[in-house]
């Protein structure tokens, strides 16, 4: 395994297939023991404190069955979410995929609700949040400056009313 430190906030790791089954990495069906292979994939390689939670894990397979995984350690903490409740926002989306992106690391960080809108011409999806998110610009996201949910009601097709639990599904 080869781990190489991106900056102070980000790790790549490169595991082989042995690694991946190791770590249990692609534990789809059972979110405890990907969760224990994550935990001791950190704890052998000495990050299990700086990285252990509040961060985004992205994996992209390699072609030889390993994966190269990358780990972020998110800006903000859940005091920081807990800080932006009552700022009902919506976020603008030029695609669907980055929407349900945002959507499981949203549920992957406690959050729940949310509404998903495409409009009418299909060129953007919304997603209104009762509380401001400082993650979302991850995905690409850009925060609506003038846009009020009665304009999403009018003029988008609702996806979603519950879009965080939903579409994080699809992730």
């Amino acid at each position: 395994m080869d781990v190489i430190e991106i900056d102070k906030a980000r790790l790549l790791f490169i595991l082989d297939p042995l690694e991946v089954v190791k770590y249990s990495i692609y534990a789809d069906t059972n979110e405890h023991k990907m969760e224990e292979g994550y935990q001791k994939l950190l704890s052998d390689t000495g990050a299990l404190e700086k990285f252990k939670t509040g961060v985004l894990v992205e994996i992209f397979d390699s072609k030889d069955g390993g994966c190269e995984m990358f780990v972020t350690k998110l800006t903000g903490t859940a005091d920081t979410f807990q800080n932006t409740k009552g700022r009902r926002t919506i976020y603008i989306f030029t695609n669907l995929s980055d929407l349900i992106g945002s959507c499981g690391m949203l549920k992957y960080t406690g959050c729940s609700g949310g509404r998903a809108y495409k409009d009418h011409t299909g060129n953007k999806y919304y997603l209104l949040l009762d509380n401001e998110s400082p993650y979302i610009a991850e995905f690409g996201a850009r925060k609506a400056k003038k846009g009020a949910p009665e304009y999403l009601n009018e003029h988008c097709t609702l996806l979603s009313d519950n879009a965080i639990e939903v579409l994080s599904s699809f992730a």
